[in-house]
């Protein structure tokens, strides 16, 4: 298979339709779309087995409330995508985004691709504003990639999950996992464990992810701790 599109579910009954039908329309076959119904406690676990049954390409998974890395580490278990997308359950997808994402995988197979979407789109306004990563798409070696992206802005590093594109193997031979011991920068530790044994990366400004900025839950916005980016800097650039 594909991808695997792993999206936490908790009390999103006002937005979980429009994330499901953007995945929906999607012109491609030979992928899933894993709920996974945290807990909820309003009408979200309905919807996900009323969407279950109306399209063979989604999965459910319900559980006890845990929280986003629970929910997307019981995603990763059940996932059976080559390539892995975490797409938060308000957002969507851009019209023909999985098209364009199987593209670059099939002509770069050897590659790991990392920081696939760096788009953020503001929904439900006249003027969406997208701001972009600056950074020349191509391939580069893992410590000049992240080196300049980092420095570059640290508002633009590729810390959440969902601006990302997974290699499900990887992620196993590697026994990685969200912390679910973490409230915050639980994203960012994932990430660095994730970068830190890759050669190389691919990066490209093409927009996979619509993200909503109207719903008091986001935090794309907000820089990291100082702690956590001490910490980056010590453990991989070795800067004190």
């Amino acid at each position: 298979m594909f991808l695997s599109i792993i999206c936490p579910c908790y009390n999103v009954e006002k937005y979980l339709e429009t994330c499901v039908n953007s995945v929906a329309i999607q012109n491609i076959g030979n992928f899933e779309m894993i709920l996974v119904n945290d807990g909820s406690t309003d009408s979200t676990p309905t919807l996900c087995d009323e969407f279950a049954k109306k399209f063979d390409f989604i999965k459910v998974v319900h559980k006890v409330n845990g929280g986003v890395s629970s929910a997307r580490n019981a995603g990763l278990k059940t996932a059976q995508g080559k390539k892995i997308l975490f797409l938060d359950s308000d957002d969507l997808l851009f019209e023909n985004a999985l098209e364009s994402l199987k593209k670059i995988i099939e002509e770069n197979e050897n590659i790991l691709y990392f920081n696939f979407n760096h788009g953020v789109v503001s929904i439900d306004v006249n003027q969406p504003v997208i701001h972009s990563a600056t950074l020349t798409e191509g391939i580069s070696q893992k410590n000049i990639f992240l080196r300049e992206f980092f420095n570059h802005n640290h508002q633009n590093f590729p810390w959440t999950p969902w601006q990302n594109v997974y290699d499900l193997a990887y992620i196993k031979n590697n026994n990685l996992s969200f912390n679910e011991a973490l409230s915050n920068d639980e994203d960012f530790l994932f990430n660095f464990e994730y970068l830190k044994n890759v050669e190389t990366v691919y990066h490209s400004n093409i927009p996979i992810v619509k993200y909503r900025v109207d719903r008091p839950r986001k935090f794309i916005h907000r820089f990291k701790s100082k702690k956590c980016i001490k910490f980056f800097k010590e453990s991989f650039f070795h800067v004190q």
